[in-house]
């Protein structure tokens, strides 16, 4: 089933929107959960079935033909970096003894291997930011969108389709108290307001801090154990195929694993490994998809190099 324009829009403004949750020593947790925001947890396949890993390392702008961004009043971050998490692995203290790893807002970029690459720009205040999608690895923009954050929470999303400083949609999150369950409201000027089912994932450092569900809430079957969603059951989405999605957390509350099944059949068709560094700042991202035997990978990385002091010139 080919996804809707729309799908593939939300899923790449989505699947982008960068926030901190939560420190690394954090208690698993119990009862209520902090909400998040909610996004989708679904790239642009891997060209040809890639396995390669992340972008070279470095500062390189991905998208630096298009000229300088439209500056975030006192940003911090501004996007530089396509390499495999440089930065988050900290520098050298006095002494030799290497530093811990920083809990950082969020990602400089993130770069999926042989598929999109995103690029990130935060106001100082962390109240705020922008992001740049190149869908297609072709050096230029194709969604843009800009977030607003209050108390460590996505409160809207405006999403620019074309990049052409229009606002296309915007989506408006709400969060539940009793668990890591919401929804979301999509909102497209001449089209039918629609409202889509999400789960918001504690702990999930930059990148992708949710997941959509392509109903409504009544239409989804969920159930949850101490404050986490495990499994989530649409049998008639929206957009997209009959689904069961399976969450496994570490000990520390954070998305480990997700599974989905397609058309409800027995079969894992798709599922996603993450791994997180000493701080809780995520180090890269799995996706799996095909019946076994016939897997194909893509790997996501994310890059910190953004929040690194600037050495100092000689």
């Amino acid at each position: 089933m080919t996804p809707s324009p729309r799908r593939l829009a939300l899923a790449l403004a989505l699947s982008s929107l960068p926030l901190s949750c939560g420190g690394g020593d954090e208690p698993a947790p119990t009862g209520k959960q902090p909400r998040q925001t909610p996004t989708n947890q679904e790239p642009p396949p891997a060209a040809g079935g890639s396995t390669g890993g992340a972008e070279s390392s470095g500062t390189t702008d991905p998208f630096e033909a298009e000229g300088g961004w439209e500056e975030v009043e006192g940003s911090t971050g501004t996007g530089g970096g396509s390499g495999d998490g440089g930065g988050s692995d900290g520098g050298e203290a006095t002494g030799g003894e290497p530093e811990a790893p920083a809990r950082y807002l969020g990602p400089c970029s993130f770069s999926w291997s042989g598929a999109a690459r995103l690029r990130f720009q935060y106001a100082e205040d962390g109240a705020s930011g922008k992001v740049r999608i190149d869908g297609d690895r072709d050096g230029k923009s194709d969604v843009c969108a800009d977030f607003t954050i209050a108390e460590g929470k996505t409160t809207s999303v405006k999403v620019d389709e074309g990049c052409d400083k229009k606002v296309d949609f915007t989506i408006t999150p709400t969060y539940d108290e009793e668990s890591n369950a919401g929804t979301a409201l999509w909102e497209k000027t001449g089209e039918p307001n629609q409202m889509f089912t999400m789960v918001a994932l504690p702990s999930f450092s930059g990148i992708a801090p949710g997941y959509p569900l392509y109903a409504e809430r009544p239409e989804v079957k969920l159930s949850a154990k101490q404050g986490l969603v495990r499994t989530a059951t649409v049998k008639k989405p929206t957009d997209g195929p009959p689904l069961k999605a399976t969450f496994t957390y570490d000990n520390e509350g954070r998305i480990k694993r997700i599974t989905e099944d397609h058309d409800l059949d027995g079969t894992i068709d798709r599922k996603y490994d993450y791994r997180f560094d000493d701080a809780g700042n995520v180090k890269s991202v799995t996706l799996t998809m095909g019946p076994k035997g016939e897997e194909t990978k893509s790997t996501g990385r994310p890059s910190y190099a953004c929040w690194q002091p600037k050495a100092e010139a000689k």
